[in-house]
């Protein structure tokens, strides 16, 4: 019996698809068995599902900072991949952030500890590495320091990273993937599918830093392959592409056919343009759509390697521009779908 945490989210829910593909029984915890339709309609969308793939998963009703519940979830359970987690990029989500992120894997672990738990594949992020101070490119050896530029988000997944470590060294088998940002369709709202509505309507507006770019599917695809492999007390960061945002928006363009862009964003505009959402917010009494955590990597010129993984598996990661294709094609934003 497999459990995966965060089974509803953008990664858990490709997971589960990955999963069940390969007839695998699997438990995927979530805190309210009625918010699962969005993964029984990416299961209808994928290719290649079959009727009763869906039906291989057993849902419970549980949470991560519930220690009782996940005490029941892994009853009788051999591996755990934990993809749940809170993303957010303002501040006022820190203390929730940690809770969950950080304290609740510290649950996870000290259940796998306990149940004798054959293997733990944990999801952190290339957040938990922390931020260079040069424009070197970043792997697994990158050291996290203490920083004023760190966001909450990137703290509480470095927090819980300390605790798989800690988990690892009482005995727990357990491997780290630490992926960039992960291109993918899922059909709940917090996921990565305002990558593609921007790109189809804010498509003329670029910045002037990079990123690096990883289709969900090599993800949870890797996620097994790592559980699966006798490899233990190791993390793995997992990009395929570094691009420039113009070079990424200009791909995205070009798959709508739309004009690529041409209005640069610099980081005095980035930082007048949050202000005054802060100002919005302030005044309505909402959340703010733009942060200081969110803009400043839009002008940080981030890349990263995936070496280390590439030197332990042979793999092939599907293209970026295969990922937007398919991404808008499922969203139907677009009707042209190109070839792996």
């Amino acid at each position: 019996m497999i459990l995966v945490t965060g089974g509803t989210g953008l990664l858990g829910s490709h997971l589960l698809y990955e999963l069940s593909k390969r007839g695998m029984k699997v438990r995927a915890l979530v805190r309210d068995t009625n918010q699962t339709s969005h993964v029984k309609k990416l299961f209808s969308v994928l290719p290649g599902t079959s009727e009763s793939q869906y039906s291989l998963i057993e849902w419970v009703e549980g949470d991560i900072t519930d220690i009782t519940s996940l005490d029941q979830a892994m009853d009788g359970v051999d591996e755990v991949y934990h993809c749940a987690a809170i993303v957010s990029f303002y501040r006022g989500d820190n203390a929730l952030m940690m809770k969950i992120n950080a304290g609740g894997t510290a649950n996870i672990v000290n259940a796998c500890l306990k149940h004798n738990i054959r293997k733990l594949v944990h999801v952190s992020s290339v957040a938990a590495l922390g931020i260079p101070e040069t424009g070197d490119i970043i792997d697994e050896k990158a050291l996290w320091k203490p920083s004023r530029k760190n966001s909450g988000y990137a703290i509480s997944k470095y927090s819980a990273e300390r605790e798989v470590w800690r988990g690892i060294a009482e005995g727990l088998t357990a491997a780290i993937v630490n992926p960039s940002v992960i291109l993918g369709v899922s059909f709940k709202n917090t996921s990565s599918n305002p990558v593609f509505q921007n790109l189809n309507r804010l498509h003329h507006f670029y910045t002037r830093g990079s990123n690096g770019y990883i289709d969900v599917r090599d993800v949870a695809t890797i996620m097994i392959l790592l559980m699966e492999s006798d490899i233990n007390a190791q993390k793995f960061l997992l990009t395929n592409e570094n691009l420039s945002f113009k070079e990424f928006i200009s791909t995205g363009a070009g798959i709508l056919g739309k004009k690529p862009p041409f209005i640069p964003l610099n980081r005095a505009l980035l930082s007048l343009f949050w202000r005054l959402n802060y100002l919005y917010s302030f005044i309505t009494r909402t959340k703010p759509l733009f942060t200081p955590e969110i803009v400043r990597p839009l002008s940080s010129m981030l890349k990263y390697s995936s070496a280390k993984f590439l030197g332990a598996f042979h793999y092939a990661f599907i293209p970026v521009k295969q990922s937007l294709a398919d991404g808008f094609h499922l969203l139907g934003l677009s009707e042209e779908k190109t070839n792996r």
